[in-house]
């Protein structure tokens, strides 16, 4: 993992990887992580975004040699359609104001196969 320049993994292999962040350099040095269909967030999905932001936040806060570093973390959120796609991003540090284009939400009308959606009444 060390001489890579990509790493693919599950949120369960980067769950144990990240554990020890601390005393791994390898996760320090991570710049870049895409969680793909967070709509199927789970617990231990929930702690591997978490985690990465707390990693993002302590490690953008580290002062080396009497110097601050700008080390930081980029997370990239993927999701089928979901209804609370701004609580999300805010949740993963991620801007949901226009003017700063952190968050997307595309509109149906880009899909190349159209949805229809309709609500059924329960009796």
């Amino acid at each position: 993992m060390q001489s890579a320049d990509v790493v693919i993994t599950t949120p369960k292999v980067w769950e144990s990887i990240s554990r020890r962040w601390r005393q791994r350099k390898v996760v320090q040095q991570v710049t870049l992580c895409i969680f793909e269909c967070l709509q199927l967030l789970s617990p231990e999905y929930e702690v591997v975004c978490s985690r990465t932001r707390l990693i993002q936040n302590e490690l953008k806060d580290t002062v080396v040699q009497g110097r601050q570093t700008a080390k930081k973390i980029r997370i990239i959120g993927l999701a089928c359609p979901i209804a609370n796609g701004k609580d999300v991003a805010s949740w993963l540090g991620v801007s949901t104001n226009a003017e700063n284009g952190g968050y997307f939400n595309f509109l149906p009308s880009v899909r190349p196969i159209q949805i229809e959606a309709s609500i059924l009444p329960y009796d």
